[in-house]
């Protein structure tokens, strides 16, 4: 039941959303610019300015396509003036849509007391995900592996060296790939981040959401036993 719950939220939380519509475009994308930056090497910088230009339009297409998408939304923001007005308003009414479905959720699956929001909660905090950040010496490590490989194919057995010319060649390729690959991740990390200045991140948030529920539990009270007897 739990698992049916948390697997149906998932679906209206915004970041899941973006991450879906990101990914389907994100990966042919970079996909290309790799293909181009093999074919046309010394435009390797055009192309990856390019390559960025199109993340951050997915980005805009994103939020203009949720925002039309839902004319609750749609009128709400209109209504306000300025870009940064304008987001936390489009928040704040995604936050309130995805709440009233958690609710209509809970009622499916029987939960309509603030005994069964309680257990539903501890349930959830449980399985939350532990905070594991690689720290210094990972980096420092995952960097001497990595240098370490590159000098291991730029090194010349007749000599007995390792031939500075090729390793260039070979490590600023290697940089090239990288930072096309990392990019598409990085560029969605900072939009996730810059999100979860406004709300909550997608691992805690349906925990909140059920604090909300049951903290403000008369408000949602009428709406739950309505649905119990319909």
């Amino acid at each position: 039941m739990f698992s049916e719950i948390e697997k149906e939220y998932r679906k209206s939380v915004q970041e899941r959303r973006y991450w879906a519509y990101y990914i389907k475009w994100a990966v042919p994308i970079t996909g290309i610019a790799l293909i181009f930056s093999i074919l046309f090497h010394r435009l390797y910088w055009v192309i990856y300015s390019i390559m960025i230009v199109f993340l951050l339009s997915l980005v805009i297409i994103f939020i203009v396509r949720e925002i039309r998408t839902s004319d609750e939304i749609a009128r709400v923001v209109r209504r306000k003036k300025g870009i940064i007005a304008k987001l936390q308003s489009y928040f704040e009414t995604d936050d309130a849509m995805r709440v009233n479905n958690l609710v209509a959720n809970l009622v499916k699956h029987d939960i309509r007391t603030k005994e069964d929001l309680k257990l539903a909660i501890e349930y959830y905090e449980s399985r939350l995900p532990m905070n594991t950040k690689p720290n210094l010496m990972d980096w420092i490590l995952t960097t001497i592996v990595t240098v370490a490989s590159v000098a291991l194919v730029a090194y010349d057995e007749a000599t007995s060296t390792i031939d500075v010319q090729k390793f260039l060649n070979v490590f600023i390729s290697a940089l090239i790939v990288a930072a096309i690959c990392i990019t598409p991740i990085l560029v969605f990390k900072i939009v996730r981040y810059a999100l979860s200045r406004f709300r909550n991140r997608v691992d805690t948030i349906l925990v909140e959401d059920l604090a909300e529920i049951y903290v403000n539990f008369e408000g949602y009270e009428e709406r739950l036993e309505k649905a119990k007897e319909g």
